[in-house]
């Protein structure tokens, strides 16, 4: 086991790799960054160009959509329909209740109708179904997947 080790804003930093040649590498790049004159991170010690894109956050309605569209080719059409159902339970459990919350039969047939059934998505849909999604669905879920 090998370990870098250096400093960043007063703070030591390190970092331990399985071989030298590893350890040599990381180390080699950490110079590189320092030569180009790049940012560090005090919190990561590494240069802020490597860090990646922020973490992207998923809505469960979203995921719910995705997942139906996923599952969709591959099941028959009572298994479509049982999904379809079942997605809408959960995402009008999971969702908040508000004052603009639309009556539950509509919300459902909403979700059951167009939201969980990706040929229909491919179309626009109604003005009421976009209403019930759009102003409520798609922006009031409790947690992020």
């Amino acid at each position: 086991m090998c370990e870098v080790r250096w400093r960043v804003a007063a703070s030591d930093k390190s970092r331990s790799f399985i071989t030298r040649a590893l350890a040599d590498s990381y180390r080699a790049e950490l110079i590189r960054a320092a030569r180009r004159g790049l940012m560090f991170d005090p919190a990561t010690g590494e240069p802020q160009a490597w860090a990646g894109p922020g973490l992207a956050t998923v809505t469960w309605y979203q995921h719910a959509v995705a997942y139906a569209a996923m599952k969709w080719p591959h099941l028959a059409a009572h298994s479509r329909a049982s999904m379809a159902e079942a997605l809408t339970t959960v995402t009008t459990l999971l969702t908040k209740t508000a004052s603009r919350r639309p009556p539950a039969r509509v919300l459902r047939a909403a979700l059951y109708r167009y939201a969980f059934n990706p040929p229909r998505r491919s179309r626009a849909p109604e003005p009421a179904t976009a209403d019930v999604l759009i102003g409520w669905s798609a922006t009031r879920c409790r947690s992020a997947v």
